[in-house]
């Protein structure tokens, strides 16, 4: 069965981590440590406008040698990101983030913000998911109907 980006958000919690546009990449940058995260969804008051991720600062800004204190957010961060709705299969959503290269995937329902997916979180949940696979069918070979074991008679 595969599951719903809205089955994975209620495992892991909805909570997304936000930063306005015209704070300092600096600001991002303490902000995603504080929270060990690889990245915030830049939001203009309800609005999503961006996403500013590891990878957007050390192309954006490091590699380009700007100052992080001066640079604003919205200038690095990338725009109209990629959005999924709660009833995208992980499945899909792992396809969809493949194929457009990207590591974090913003929900939304009804215009508004449900959550963020990563792919480790998906990675995480399709693990668990098959990790239960296994024990089902473990349990099932185990089960009051297997045969007796009698050696190698």
């Amino acid at each position: 069965m595969d599951y719903s980006l809205a089955d994975v958000l209620d495992h892991k919690g909805r909570k997304a981590h936000s930063i306005r546009p015209e704070c300092s990449v600096l600001d991002a940058v303490t902000l995603m440590n504080e929270h060990a995260v690889g990245s915030l969804l830049v939001m203009d008051d309800d609005d999503l406008v961006g996403i500013i991720t590891e990878r957007d600062i050390l192309r954006r800004i490091v590699a380009a040698g700007r100052a992080p204190r001066y640079t604003k957010v919205r200038t690095v961060m990338s725009r109209r990101p990629l959005v999924v709705a709660p009833d995208t299969t992980v499945g899909d959503a792992m396809r969809l983030m493949a194929r457009h290269q990207r590591r974090h995937l913003p929900v939304v329902q009804d215009g508004s913000l449900a959550g963020l997916v990563s792919m480790r979180d998906l990675n995480s949940w399709v693990t668990r998911e098959r990790q239960r696979d296994v024990s089902t069918l473990l349990d099932y070979i185990a089960g009051p109907h297997a045969q007796p074991s009698y050696g190698d008679h």
